[in-house]
């Protein structure tokens, strides 16, 4: 108690009991209840007398408690007159006093005059003498270990002692209100109740006839203890020379109370007396817990001290003989720690000790599960833990085992969430007697617990490296958060590096959404690439643009690419059909594809035909693929790549088409290539570019188109040659010449179809045609015989009517030619060399000279032929020079 004004005042014996001195003015309640406590403690006989007493009492506003000390004043004008010296001790410091002796002290006898001022307490702890009196255990119990009552004792020794020693030992809340007095002879009241202990002498005790409190009377022999406790109260508060009960509170709880309740006392006292117990018996830690349970303040110390007596009460709990018991031990002691876990050392004591009796007694451990299961009671952790450890000594798979359905579901799916071992334990027998454990670990896995489940699966994937634990993966794989889906694969990819195929399609499963499937694909992208991680992989692959995007971006290019044949290689027609819609997917698949086009031959080919990639792609690919494919694909591939080249292709393409009709021309049959040559969708561009393409082609290749060369001619008649350049007219005309060996009928066919169609256009560059027709057609002609050549050769029809209107058939073919010739823009010299083919020349010269303008024409072919070459220059102006010569020869014509 450090130094410290403490104010006062003085009252007496002025016309009356008032007020005679202050050095503190107080709050008109305050003062009144002094001005009322300072007068005599009751009313006195005749002549008696008293020794100065002690009274002390909190002021209404507990601003101040008041210590005060009461003198008879035999000098007043009448009896019953007192002095009393008041010190208002601020109720902090009251509160905080050590020694309420030294206020006790410090009050002096008032003299008048008296000169008041504060008075300054000296620091120290004061010590105080033993109170002799037989009935200290009676007042101990009156006061701490009963109910609450005013306490009057009668005739005591040493009240004044008893009181400074109580008021000194008492807690701060429960000192703050205690008021007392050492002499009254009536009872005193404070705010309408009577004080907390108060001294009488024997023969005030008619007076006392009403008092609804304690009376400890004067007694020949000490009172017997009914309490354990009394005892060492009696000496702590009554004996030693420091009075204090701050040593016996342990818990702190005296300092934190803040009512003044006895019973935070007798806490306090259970407390210690639990804990002497507890190093022989375990059940005494349970009421230490209760009473830490019971209170809001729980100090570091009281736990630091109780933890090695609950480490002790474990060890002591797993050393008796029934097992039954020890496990509902633990399960009380864990229930004691319900707001508030115990400390990591008593949690691993806990655990190992469980650990310990279910290796010990495993029947035992697996029914006090299923006792808890029926009584729907949940069990602690680290019992599930330890349990968990024990229980992994067992063999899973004899036949002496304790069976799966003896654990119950939700234990057991507790014992696999909190202990590692019997998880690792579990996944064994799962490998080798599945049909006893899987079910039932399936059915655990099912109850509806995300945390538990969350931590089973924690517990067991990384145990998990056989086919038989795949239909585990389904309920472990329920409600998963973000990201617990990929941590889930990147341990079993550490594992089994994924060579487990059975795990693929739950893992798969279990992602739902866009974000969960590309978060498992980066997840197995995680591990280090095999043959494993690019199943799985292929596995959650379709042929998607969305797909195949994601595979294109985030793998190296060899095994993104190999996996993309794969996925082309499993995808049906349906996939087929809908990737071809995206044609820059079906380019970057095929971009990808075609940089190893040997060893992706067959899915190059398959996107190929079922793409709509644009035709000089769709060539170029095919070009690149076609020589490491085999058949059918070859075949297809072949076919489409002519019909698309000969269909699609500008005719100014840098493509050379005469190649790819040298490599796969033999595919497509003669009629089949015609067509091809004079698709409807080409130009007439690329159809010329087509016929230019078979002329410089091999002889092979033409020989092959020539032999159907009635099918091109009709094909290129029916779709029209119109803007066909002389070039293109003759190497058709030459195609037509190249069928004559081989092919004569449909030589004889092609030529009877394109002289009636190039006499049906004089103004087109087609003369070099009727060169190479007109002589077939004029011999069959010759040949006829009536009606029934149209039935033989039906494409006479074609010829123009007047063929047919005489009886001399080749007459009328030879005027049609020369007049046909002649108007129109035809080279002049190609007459002589259709007539020279025919063998007709003379004729038709014959014809020309009787024919207005005809010897002009002759001159004109005479000319023409200088553009020829020397043989057949020289062939047509012999025949010109013959004529001269003998103009008459042919006159019969």
């Amino acid at each position: 108690m450090s130094n410290a004004a403490i104010q006062q005042q003085v009252h007496g014996y002025q016309s009356g009991h008032g007020l005679l001195g202050r050095t503190v003015n107080l709050a008109r309640n305050d003062q009144d209840l002094v001005d009322r406590l300072s007068d005599i403690a009751g009313p006195l006989r005749p002549g008696e007398t008293f020794d100065p007493y002690i009274t002390t009492y909190p002021l209404p506003s507990e601003r101040f408690y008041v210590v005060a000390r009461t003198w008879q004043d035999l000098e007043a004008p009448r009896a019953g007159c007192v002095r009393t010296r008041s010190l208002f001790i601020p109720m902090d410091m009251w509160e905080r006093t050590s020694s309420a002796s030294a206020f006790a002290r410090a009050i002096k006898h008032p003299s008048q005059p008296d000169a008041l001022l504060p008075i300054e307490l000296p620091e120290g702890n004061e010590t105080f003498g033993a109170v002799r009196d037989q009935r200290l255990s009676e007042l101990v119990e009156a006061l701490f270990l009963e109910s609450r009552r005013p306490i009057v004792m009668f005739d005591s020794p040493d009240p004044e002692n008893i009181t400074l020693r109580v008021l000194t030992a008492l807690w701060p809340s429960r000192r703050r209100t205690f008021a007392t007095s050492t002499w009254c002879s009536a009872p005193r009241t404070l705010k309408g109740k009577d004080f907390d202990l108060v001294f009488a002498p024997r023969d005030a005790r008619n007076r006392f006839s009403d008092w609804g409190g304690r009376r400890i009377e004067v007694a020949s022999r000490p009172p017997e203890a009914r309490h354990r406790w009394t005892a060492d109260l009696v000496q702590e508060v009554f004996v030693d020379p420091r009075p204090s009960l701050r040593t016996w509170d342990e818990l702190e709880i005296l300092n934190g109370d803040q009512v003044g309740d006895e019973g935070a006392l007798r806490l306090s006292l259970m407390w210690r007396e639990l804990q002497a117990r507890a190093r022989t018996t375990p059940n005494a830690v349970l009421g230490m817990l209760d009473i830490l349970n019971s209170h809001s303040v729980r100090p570091a110390e009281a736990l630091a001290r109780l933890e090695p007596l609950v480490m002790n009460a474990i060890s002591l709990a797993s050393k008796q003989p029934a097992p039954d018991e020890v496990w509902r031990f633990y399960l009380h002691l864990l229930g004691k720690f319900s707001d508030k876990p115990p400390r990591p050392t008593l949690l691993r004591q806990l655990r190992d000790s469980s650990a310990q009796l279910a290796i010990a007694h495993p029947d035992k451990a697996v029914s006090f599960l299923k006792e808890l299961e029926d009584q729907g009671r949940k069990l602690p952790v680290v019992l599930a833990a330890g349990i968990g450890d024990g229980l992994s000594h067992s063999p899973f798979c004899s036949k002496s085992a304790f069976e799966p359905i003896e654990v119950g579901r939700l234990p057991l799916l507790q014992l696999v969430a909190y202990s590692k071992r019997f998880s690792s334990s579990l996944a064994k027998a799962i490998r080798d007697c599945s049909q006893r454990w899987t079910q039932a670990a399936v059915n655990a896995f099912e109850a509806p617990d995300a945390d538990l489940i969350r931590r089973a699966r924690r517990n067991l994937l990384p145990t998990f490296d056989a086919a038989e634990h795949a239909p585990l993966l389904p309920p472990l794989l329920t409600e998963l958060k973000d990201g617990e889906l990929a941590a889930a694969v990147r341990t079993i990819g550490r594992v089994t590096s994924f060579q487990v195929e059975e795990f693929d399609l739950p893992l798969t499963a279990a992602a739902r959404g866009d974000d969960a499937l590309r978060d498992l694909r980066e997840a197995i992208l995680d591990q280090p690439p095999g043959a494993g991680a690019d199943r799985f992989l292929l596995g959650t692959l379709r042929l998607e643009a969305k797909d195949v995007a994601w595979l294109l971006s985030n793998m190296p290019p060899g095994r993104g690419r190999s996996i993309l044949g794969q996925i082309v290689d499993r995808a049906d027609d349906g996939s087929l059909q809908s990737f071809r819609r995206d044609e820059r997917s079906v380019s970057m698949a095929l971009d990808t594809l075609l940089a190893e086009p040997a060893g992706h031959a067959p899915q190059i080919a398959r996107l190929l035909l079922s793409g709509r990639l644009d035709a000089l792609t769709f060539v170029t690919s095919a070009l690149q693929v076609y020589p490491h494919l085999s058949y059918p694909e070859k075949g297809r591939i072949a076919a489409d790549l002519l019909r698309r080249s000969l269909g699609e292709l500008p005719a100014n393409s840098t493509i050379d088409v005469s190649l790819i009709l040298a490599d796969t021309a033999s595919e497509v049959d003669s009629s089949d290539l015609a067509l091809l040559l004079t698709q409807p969708r080409a130009t007439v561009n690329r159809i010329a570019a087509n016929i230019a393409a078979v002329s410089s082609s091999s002889i092979s290749i033409r020989r092959k188109v020539a032999s159907r060369v009635d099918r091109l001619t009709n094909q290129l008649i029916s779709r029209g040659t119109h803007g066909f350049s002389e070039s293109t007219y003759s190497q058709w005309a030459s195609l037509i010449e190249e069928s004559r060996a081989d092919s004569p009928e449909a030589y004889l066919r092609a030529s009877i179809e394109i002289l009636s169609y190039a006499l049906r256009h004089p103004r087109r560059p087609l003369s070099s045609l009727i060169v190479v027709s007109f002589a077939p057609v004029y011999r069959q002609l010759l040949a006829s015989k009536g009606g029934s050549d149209f039935g033989l050769i039906p494409s006479l029809l074609l010829l123009p009517l007047t063929f047919f209107t005489d009886w001399d058939r080749a007459k009328t073919a030879r005027k049609e030619l020369v007049e046909t010739f002649m108007s129109s823009d035809w080279p002049p010299s190609n007459l002589m060399l259709a007539a020279l083919n025919a063998g007709i020349d003379q004729k038709v010269l014959r014809l020309l000279s009787r024919t207005r303008g005809g010897n002009s024409y002759v001159a004109e072919i005479w000319d023409d032929a200088n553009r020829l070459d020397e043989q057949l220059k020289q062939l047509v102006r012999n025949a010109i020079t013959s004529f001269s010569e003998h103009p008459n020869v042919e006159d019969l014509d």
